[in-house]
């Protein structure tokens, strides 16, 4: 499964994007939570439930575009209405939507089964639902649900992925919460609620991956081309996020780039900066989620290459008021710039680091942003309001 937080709106569109999908027999209206009296009423039209989303978000008035819209999807048909239903409400309340009000909507007129939620940016009490690393957020979230699955299922699936040392297996299991040491020449992982699993390192040894193996070198030359590409439109130069005045991340994502952020989000691979103590970060791992792969990062590109910035590049957004621009030595390249100033207004977004068999949501064309962008490029008008 993966998770994509959609558009804002001060006229909750979401709503009516939704209700025009039931009314066509393409959704299902699933849940309707913390409405008060008036989800007990029978046969509320779209501007009901849009005046109750307005009328909880005008007690905040700094917040211009309140609606929160996300849509959660899953590969195939394999995973049903009820199970979607299910992984939204717990994915809600572990965002801190929980107890406000809601709608789910389920689609089934794409190739995924994917479920809609939309609600109000506002609490009851006035305040603003913090969007702090949101999408970094939500993506985390969706994987603490899915991970309560049995812990063996999860080890499982980790071994689909082709990686070429166990210290590289349990990166993977760190990215999906998990921890993992090595006792009595014994791989021993610990998760949630208690869960425990022992593995023989022998067993993990057994998956190592080639480093002549044909499909990785042709995939190490494809990552090479898309880093080498984007890095002239996105800052390749690290940040360092314990410094951003917001909530600090886990230790493992401190360091990234507007770089790292962009190929997360488009193509699925993540980059892991090492870092020890307050040292600055001496290499990095490319966990590429789309082809199930683990690189270290210099199979790739040297990280001096990576993250130095090129003059005439063109780079979205504004760079850190306060950049210190350091020399680090990578442990095998030399010396590399880093910035150790974020600026608050970085955006996280990204596939789900924890989950394999990606789905593509610009494969579904209902999807509300592709459906927008459509429209522009024909010159038509929106065709989802009421």
């Amino acid at each position: 499964m993966i998770v994509k937080i959609l558009s804002s709106s001060a006229s909750f569109s979401g709503v009516d994007y939704n209700t025009d999908k039931v009314e066509q027999g393409k959704g299902e209206l699933v849940n309707v939570s913390n409405f008060g009296a008036l989800q007990f009423l029978s046969e509320l039209r779209p501007s009901d439930y849009i005046n109750y989303f307005k009328a909880v978000s005008s007690v905040n008035k700094r917040v211009a575009k309140p609606q929160f819209h996300a849509v959660i999807s899953t590969k195939g048909k394999l995973t049903l209405k009820d199970e979607l239903t299910r992984v939204a409400h717990n994915w809600l309340s572990k965002m801190g939507y929980g107890k406000n009000p809601y709608l789910l909507v389920f689609h089934n007129d794409t190739k995924n089964n994917h479920v809609h939620a939309v609600s109000t940016r506002i609490d009851k009490g006035g305040k603003k639902i913090s969007s702090a690393f949101e999408k970094l957020r939500s993506i985390k979230m969706l994987s603490q649900v899915l991970e309560q699955d049995d812990i063996k299922v999860v080890v499982a699936n980790l071994y689909k992925y082709r990686f070429s040392t166990v210290a590289q297996f349990r990166l993977l299991l760190e990215l999906k919460g998990f921890l993992s040491s090595i006792k009595n020449e014994m791989l021993e992982i610990s998760g949630r609620d208690g869960q425990s699993l022992e593995i023989d390192p022998v067993e993990v040894d057994l998956l190592f991956t080639s480093a002549f193996d044909k499909s990785r070198l042709k995939r190490i030359s494809q990552l090479k081309k898309i880093i080498e590409k984007y890095k002239l439109q996105y800052n390749p130069s690290l940040m360092d996020r314990n410094s951003s005045g917001h909530e600090k991340p886990e230790p493992i994502f401190r360091y990234g780039s507007q770089l790292g952020d962009f190929l997360y989000s488009k193509f699925g691979v993540q980059l892991i900066f090492h870092f020890s103590a307050e040292h600055l970060p001496y290499g990095y791992t490319i966990i590429d989620h789309a082809e199930q792969n683990v690189f270290k990062g210099s199979e790739v590109m040297k990280m001096s290459v990576l993250v130095s910035e090129n003059s005439g590049g063109i780079f979205n957004g504004s760079m850190p008021a306060q950049a210190i621009i350091e020399t680090a030595r990578d442990n095998s390249t030399g010396t590399s710039g880093f910035t150790s100033a974020l600026e608050n207004s970085i955006v996280f977004s990204g596939l789900d680091s924890s989950i394999v068999n990606l789905p593509d949501l610009a494969d579904d064309i209902d999807d509300e942003a592709i459906l927008g962008r459509n429209r522009q490029r024909k010159g038509m008008a929106r065709t989802n309001t009421r």
